[in-house]
């Protein structure tokens, strides 16, 4: 694992995960990034404590199945309208873990998601907020943070702050 790609802080409040597939990981979202599995927190896992996790959309490799998205806490119409729920469902139960099918509490937008994520975090001030955008678990070479996170990539060798081009 010394070599796996990972989310390098401590903590996360809210992971916004812009889209899972079936091609991105068999699992929908890669358990050994976000520390989830269908049955629950991944055991040993030694990445990030987060609290909500947002995922935004399906991939369209994916071609419709939305396997992992019982690990998501929030999501959008938009992912349940490219939803297949029967090939999900399938699959889902092929693995013998239903509740990986299991939908979140679904809103129309990815901002009104994360929002709603950020209102259950219990936080007096949504400025301090430890806020992670990523396209998705394969691809964290760039990653969003809010601004709550910008020592931890400060003080991190691992990460390094890139200038919009």
């Amino acid at each position: 694992y010394a070599n796996m790609a990972r989310l390098y802080f401590d903590h996360i409040d809210v992971l916004v995960v812009e889209e899972i597939g079936k091609n991105i990981s068999g699992a929908g979202m890669d358990p050994n990034i976000i520390g989830r599995t269908a049955g629950g927190l991944l055991p040993g896992f030694d990445g990030p404590a987060i609290r909500r996790i947002v995922v935004g959309a399906l991939t369209a490799a994916g071609y419709g199945n939305a396997i992992g998205i019982g690990e998501a806490d929030f999501t959008t119409e938009r992912l349940a309208g490219q939803m297949d729920r029967m090939a999900t469902y399938a699959n889902a139960i092929a693995a013998g873990v239903p509740e990986s099918a299991r939908l979140p509490i679904v809103l129309p937008t990815l901002d009104d998601a994360v929002r709603a994520a950020l209102q259950t975090c219990g936080l007096d001030d949504w400025s301090q907020a430890a806020i992670v955008r990523i396209k998705n678990t394969l691809h964290l070479d760039t990653i969003l943070v809010s601004d709550a996170l910008a020592g931890a990539v400060d003080a991190h060798p691992h990460l390094a702050w890139k200038q919009d081009t």
